[in-house]
């Protein structure tokens, strides 16, 4: 698959407008994309030195499939008028773009740019409650549906998921393991012994969260004690502001899409070694019994579904313990 990045922040670029007049954008979200997609070691320094570089045993280099970049200005006006002043007839052909904070007049004709480049889809994840406003994002997806583009606008990003008849969107995620979080754990002894990332957020954090799982002891407390520690420290960015689609922040929601994601993969070890007992039990046993894998303890030992505390606060207490 060919992919093309849409985002903003290209502090080379000098606006004619009086800084009063005009709105910043940042690219630190579309960089860590970025890295992700192509593994970039600075991306994750979790470990500092004692880094054992858990992202090299996926494969999660796809460098090679990114046919272009389009880097808009750092600062532009509060309002444009004629968007393709900033934005070119066509671009690299494609077959689908990941476009991140952009200013809402240029995402408005971003369809028909990435139409006329033969693009196929588009992706436009929400990580910040300010990027856009619930009639740009209408009015973005109706000109979609109108050129025949799939498109998806994620929030936050981590919430990535194909619709129905959507292809090319699922297509993606299948290539790049990328949208909602999903990962699958292997315990004894009530304890995890490993955990592996089969689907990860758009910026990679899930890595760093399966990756620590491993020799967690499985109870109540442990999406809060675990989860939202590393997930918060990797760190997640996306907004702490309580979004009025979300009635939440959308930091919290990516939270809480790692937790279902820890819960699920427990759930699943769990039926999976019930089904392991019950064919041992059965006349024909095929099976002696529960595989290592097997989760110790009672339903009551494993992760809960709903948390006691957000994300931020767990992950608030692990800042306080650190400094």
């Amino acid at each position: 698959m060919r992919l093309f990045f849409v985002f903003s922040g290209d502090e080379t670029v000098e606006s004619a407008v009086p800084a009063a007049f005009t709105r910043p954008y940042d690219d630190a979200f579309a960089q860590r994309v970025l890295m992700h997609l192509t593994n970039d070691p600075a991306l994750c320094t979790g470990c500092a030195d004692f880094c054992e570089h858990c992202r090299d045993q996926y494969p999660i280099q796809f460098a090679q499939d990114i046919v272009g970049l389009l880097q808009l200005p750092a600062r532009l006006p509060m309002y444009i008028d004629e968007p393709f002043d900033f934005l070119p007839e066509t671009v690299e052909e494609h077959d689908l773009a990941l476009v991140v904070n952009v200013h809402e007049d240029l995402l408005l004709s971003l369809p028909d740019l990435i139409h006329r480049s033969g693009g196929s889809a588009m992706i436009v994840p929400q990580d910040d409650t300010a990027w856009y406003t619930a009639g740009v994002v209408r009015q973005a997806a109706r000109r979609c549906a109108e050129l025949g583009l799939e498109c998806a606008f994620p929030k936050p990003a981590c919430d990535l998921h194909a619709g129905e008849g959507q292809k090319v969107i699922a297509d993606f995620q299948e290539e790049y393991r990328i949208g909602r979080p999903q990962i699958t754990v292997e315990s004894r002894d009530g304890v995890i012994r490993e955990a592996r990332v089969l689907r990860s957020a758009p910026c990679g954090n899930t890595y760093y969260v399966a990756y620590n799982l491993a020799g967690q002891k499985i109870g109540p407390d442990l999406n809060e004690r675990v989860v939202a520690k590393y997930w918060h420290s990797f760190p997640c960015v996306g907004s702490m502001q309580t979004d009025p689609d979300l009635g939440d922040s959308i930091l919290h929601k990516g939270g809480y899409l790692h937790y279902a994601a820890v819960d699920r993969a427990l759930a699943e070890e769990r039926e999976a070694a019930e089904r392991t007992r019950t064919v041992a039990g059965a006349p024909d046993g095929a099976s002696d019994g529960a595989p290592d894998g097997a989760p110790g303890g009672t339903p009551e030992s494993t992760a809960e579904s709903t948390p006691d505390s957000t994300p931020g606060e767990a992950g608030e207490d692990f800042e306080d313990e650190a400094a």
